[in-house]
């Protein structure tokens, strides 16, 4: 079958990853696939060779309405069995561009339906009715929406690449990692003034924040200021991440707000123990004591005593981590491709 994707760009980020794994394995299956970038011409993750990918903004230029107009052509022309959109301003870009366009449409969100601004959530409100299916990541999201929506919407998990499966244990260091965008919805800026409250009851530990975004500056402004420069750093992207994880002994999410980490599952299935924020895929992850610590969002004492409980507690970092290994399984990138081939083919 022909499938098309539609994206905002293929850079760093969580969507783009799974867009990125789900493409390559229709692509490996034998179905003619392609991946439409409506901004950034910037390809971050591997993709197949038989994937097709195209950059709306190398056609018709910046203007929004010009790319609206190019899609809908652009679809047309190719006769596609499915397209499948990702995150709320992708698809609801694509709902309209396509209307009336006989072409059976996905849309998936990646993030908290709930944190989205008036003017996002009244055109999901006009726009996301049109949908033919509606893929989310948790029972949290799906019960979000109206019943309409409900009735559309199915629920699959991120997939985490089996490179994960295949690391292998080694030294620990004294480090916390977060990993994700430099982004005010991250909130590490309550993160590095956590740390900076419990730094010296911990002398010998590191927090490693692996992303880029446009809070970086801002961030590193902050790090200056409490003199924290040889205690924090600020990595940017890394394709070494998963052996940045493996090496440290705590994950920490600090998020106002998420979808479904995928970072926080692929520190689960490395066996890291986690600290996080109470944010939508939490519950599903995280059981409070038995393999990560949960904080309020928003809360920076309660972020930085959990925290600080943890580094002090090898042997409950050590139990925590076992007990998050032995949950992995469900993770596996082959269960949750074969979910969406399957998701995929029923148009």
């Amino acid at each position: 079958m022909k499938v098309i994707f539609v994206s905002s760009t293929l850079t760093s980020g969580g969507s783009e990853r799974v867009i990125s794994l789900i493409a390559n394995h229709m692509a490996e299956k034998g179905h003619e696939v392609e991946i439409i970038c409506l901004k950034d011409p910037v390809v971050f993750y591997p993709i197949d060779e038989k994937v097709r990918v195209t950059f709306a903004e190398k056609k018709v230029g910046k203007s929004l309405m010009k790319k609206v107009l190019w899609l809908r052509k652009y679809v047309k022309e190719k006769k596609p069995n499915v397209v499948v959109s990702f995150m709320i301003l992708v698809y609801i870009t694509t709902l309209f561009a396509l209307m009336g366009v006989k072409v059976p449409i996905i849309t998936s969100e990646r993030n908290d339906p709930a944190s989205f601004s008036w003017w996002k959530r009244a055109l999901r409100r006009v726009l996301l009715p049109r949908t033919t299916c509606h893929v989310v990541q948790t029972q949290k999201i799906k019960d979000y929406y109206t019943e309409d929506i409900k009735r559309k919407t199915v629920i699959i998990g991120n997939p985490v690449t089996n490179k994960v499966f295949d690391v292998l244990p080694v030294e620990k260091k004294d480090v916390m990692i977060n990993v994700a965008r430099l982004f005010p919805q991250k909130n590490q800026k309550m993160l590095i003034r956590a740390f900076h409250s419990i730094k010296d009851q911990i002398p010998t530990y590191k927090l490693k924040i692996y992303g880029e975004g446009p809070l970086r500056l801002d961030l590193q402004q902050l790090i200056d200021y409490l003199q924290l420069t040889e205690r924090v750093e600020l990595c940017g992207r890394s394709e070494k991440v998963l052996d940045e994880m493996n090496a440290s002994r705590i994950f920490v999410m600090s998020s106002n707000h998420e979808g479904l980490s995928n970072a926080m599952i692929e520190a689960i299935c490395i066996g890291l123990p986690i600290v996080s924020t109470k944010v939508s895929g939490t519950e599903e992850l995280i059981e409070e004591g038995r393999n990560g610590l949960l904080t309020d969002v928003g809360d920076e004492q309660q972020l930085a005593d959990a925290l600080l409980r943890l580094a002090k507690d090898e042997a409950l970092q050590q139990s925590m981590g076992k007990n998050n290994k032995e949950n992995a399984k469900r993770f596996k990138e082959s269960e949750v491709l074969n979910q969406w081939e399957t998701l995929i083919c029923k148009f």
